[in-house]
């Protein structure tokens, strides 16, 4: 939980170790997108919902970070 001037935020934080690391990764990114689109349509369905809870737990990602090692390997 991040609190900054009142405003509160749950932040999750979620590693894909392995990632990219087989020897055809054309479709390495495909589980990625998959749970990325998962998130989005559980958190659309509570939100249309009749009986809507007062408040819906956001597990969306926000944001995604993609990190390349420098030296050009991997």
């Amino acid at each position: 939980m991040i609190e900054e001037k009142g405003v509160k935020l749950k932040l999750t934080v979620i590693d894909t170790p392995g990632f990219a690391e087989q020897l055809d990764n054309n479709k390495s990114w495909e589980p990625i997108v998959d749970y990325i689109k998962e998130q989005y349509h559980k958190y659309q369905k509570e939100e249309n919902s009749i009986t809507r809870k007062k408040i819906i737990q956001d597990s969306r990602v926000h944001v995604c970070l993609y990190f390349i090692a420098p030296n050009g390997h991997r």
